[in-house]
């Protein structure tokens, strides 16, 4: 099947497998960060029950760092970090949840339509995705999965269950 692709279509479709793939990592290490501090940092005071959302975590998380007395060390580098997410979970959005216009590139670009659901409208906005961007699309997110994972780990370590 893969055969039958033009070689900007494998591009584009292991362009946005990446982007997945990498966003797990990411998201999950968001995940254990609040975790943590949910369970073992008094993250409860917060907020009673566990975040869902991108948007609710990354309150949440922010909220902690600036709240909670023993995060004070980790505060800088944890709300630096939520900034990359947040900045990374837009460009994530608008390819996940796009639909292409088509599946060749024009001058080095894809075009995407996505309908941006809001309470009470719709919004129609065009996503252009440049072929050369890619590389360092993917350097950004595994350099961004990686950070939040090694701070993730030292979350748990530093505050994880001991039993």
């Amino acid at each position: 099947m893969m055969n039958n692709l033009s070689d900007e279509e494998k591009e584009l479709y292991q362009t946005i497998g990446l982007v997945v793939v990498r966003w797990g990592l990411i998201e999950q290490s968001v995940d254990f960060c609040i975790a943590v501090i949910f369970h073992s940092c008094g993250g409860k005071n917060i907020r009673k029950e566990l975040p869902v959302s991108l948007t609710q975590k990354n309150e949440f998380l922010k909220r902690a760092f600036t709240t909670i007395d023993v995060l004070a060390p980790y505060r800088k580098h944890g709300l630096s970090l939520l900034h990359r997410v947040v900045s990374m979970a837009s460009i994530r959005d608008n390819l996940v949840h796009s639909a292409a216009n088509s599946l060749s590139a024009e001058n080095g670009t894809f075009q995407f339509h996505h309908v941006k659901i809001e309470p009470q409208i719709h919004r129609f906005l065009m996503v252009t995705l440049h072929t050369k961007k890619f590389p360092k699309l993917a350097k950004s997110l595994m350099d961004l999965a990686i950070d939040m994972a090694n701070f993730a780990r030292e979350l748990v370590l530093q505050f994880g269950s001991k039993k």
